[in-house]
């Protein structure tokens, strides 16, 4: 995880460690899990996928190139 940006879990208490741990974990699940929701699309783009709708939206892409440079992965972010 990108320690740049705050995190009100580590205010309250949360070991750092566990933060990034968890972060990871679930980046890993949204973005290449069984149950992911990001996919790729040919040989350079990809795709958030709305779950409710079971289409893409535009502001699901915009959260998923915010959270690919929160984790520093421009191969993802370039994708969107």
């Amino acid at each position: 995880m990108n320690n740049q940006y705050d995190t009100i879990l580590l205010k309250t208490g949360f070991p750092g460690q566990e933060i990034d741990r968890r972060v990871k974990s679930v980046w890993n699940e949204l973005f290449f899990g069984p149950d992911r929701i990001f996919f790729e699309a040919g040989e350079t783009l990809g795709y958030m996928l709305d779950t409710s709708n079971d289409d893409v939206r535009t502001e699901g892409m915009s959260y998923g190139m915010m959270m690919a440079v929160q984790m520093d992965r421009k191969d993802v972010f370039d994708r969107l």
